[in-house]
């Protein structure tokens, strides 16, 4: 992967495109007796596909995501749970990414944009008529 990634660090291969470039890479010690489709580390897939730069766009968008309901949850204990809730799995899917391709599988992200969403909805601050 880092090779991959050194290859073409600005602007990447190309959304999608690990399964076709990575047979240009793959050698040992890495098994060579399987096809690999799949990096098993999201954020490496990202750069490689993407490129360092447009690949750390959302690693840091669910980063700044992670923030607010982290100071969320500091400012406002009467809401809690919700703001728990997104936080915990925008923590558990983040660290499952390091060692695998959770966030490639659709389910699971579109899990944790509605977790996420109606996270962070209950961090928007009330308005005077409601």
């Amino acid at each position: 992967m880092v090779e991959l990634i050194a290859q073409r660090p600005w602007t990447g291969f190309g959304g999608g495109s690990f399964e076709i470039v990575f047979p240009t890479v793959h050698a040992p010690p890495v098994g060579t007796d399987r096809l690999w489709d799949k990096a098993h580390n999201s954020y490496l897939t990202l750069w490689s596909e993407l490129g360092v730069i447009a690949g750390s766009l959302i690693p840091l968008l669910l980063a700044i995501i992670g923030w607010k309901l982290f100071a969320a949850l500091r400012r406002n204990r009467r809401l809690w749970l919700p703001t728990a809730t997104g936080l915990g799995c925008l923590v558990a899917v983040g660290t499952h990414a390091l060692v695998d391709f959770s966030m490639e599988i659709q389910a699971v992200a579109f899990w944790l944009v509605a977790i996420l969403a109606a996270a962070s909805a209950q961090c928007l601050p009330r308005s005077a008529n409601t």
